[in-house]
């Protein structure tokens, strides 16, 4: 008996061929280990029922084609034909599916300037690919970290579920990253290195970051107030203060910053400052990095 084993894409194009020689007979065809072949796994085996050349009765495939690269994810067939010494001829096909590689994943978080602080690896997370990530309280997005705090993301996977994960505000070396503005991505760390998607948000002191105190006045702001001051108390050499403030739709509507040491901001009390609830963010600065944040709540009645 001869037999001839080749794989076929879903084009009918052969793309392996997996053997060819003699062979005992074995009228039932063959079967499969599996019908998946996973990438980097063990392949599929097929067991022919009978001995051929070599003294084995089993093939694997490993999902390669006759250059030994892997072939493209997608369904393939398995044709075993079998020629018997008088030009008889039986043939048997299975269908199999070549598995996407995995996609390797992680959260990656930057600092405002820019830096890699942290990656997270997602497989630890999920077992199934990640396609959104989330804040769980979307509408500050302003975390306090360190023990027993840090900033949680509410991410989903493939599947629509939810997968909790909460980064504890350490950097990849350990350290607890200083009060800021921070963007977590989540990456394909395929061929592509793609983004699926990225979020921004604020980290607020943690436990021993250096702090400070604040006096913001008048408060309320009235109708004859034409400048509306806030006062710091353990901004240090090297330091300084700046201050945004933001109206209830996230609109900035004015900022100032003091000098290097200085404590005092003043803001003027611009024609755009209606009546209303404002969120003043007040920074002390060492350079373009936010050492320490203090967020307060500003009234203007007018």
């Amino acid at each position: 008996m001869q037999v001839v084993v080749t794989i076929y894409n879903s084009a009918g194009e052969v793309v392996k061929h997996l053997y060819s020689g003699s062979s005992q007979n074995f009228p039932n065809g063959f079967t499969l280990s599996s019908t998946a072949v996973a990438p980097g796994g063990s392949g599929v085996s097929l067991d022919l029922g009978g001995k051929i050349q070599g003294g084995g009765s089993t093939l694997t495939w490993l999902g390669s084609n006759d250059n030994g690269q892997s072939v493209s994810p997608g369904t393939y067939t398995i044709q075993v034909v079998q020629t018997d010494p008088f030009g008889g001829i039986k043939s048997w096909t299975q269908a199999v599916t070549v598995m996407p590689a995995a996609v390797t994943q992680s959260l990656d978080i930057y600092n405002s300037a820019g830096e890699l602080v942290r990656q997270i690896n997602t497989a630890s997370i999920s077992s199934l690919p990640l396609n959104d990530i989330n804040l769980n309280n979307p509408s500050n997005s302003a975390y306090v970290v360190g023990t027993g705090a840090g900033v949680k993301f509410i991410l989903h996977n493939t599947s629509g579920a939810q997968v909790p994960e909460t980064w504890d505000g350490k950097s990849s070396t350990g350290q607890t990253v200083a009060p800021g503005t921070y963007i977590v991505q989540l990456v394909d760390n395929g061929p592509a290195h793609s983004v699926v998607m990225s979020k921004s948000f604020t980290v607020l002191d943690g436990a021993g970051a250096p702090s400070f105190d604040v006096i913001a006045g008048p408060n309320p702001v009235g109708p004859a107030d034409k400048e509306l001051v806030f006062s710091l108390n353990g901004i240090q050499a090297g330091e300084f203060a700046s201050v945004e403030l933001y109206n209830v739709a996230g609109e900035l509507i004015a900022s100032g910053s003091g000098s290097l040491g200085n404590n005092r901001v003043a803001m003027k009390v611009e024609g755009n400052w209606s009546s209303g609830i404002y969120v003043a963010i007040i920074n002390a600065n060492q350079g373009i990095i936010v050492i320490s944040r203090k967020i307060y709540k500003i009234a203007v009645d007018r």
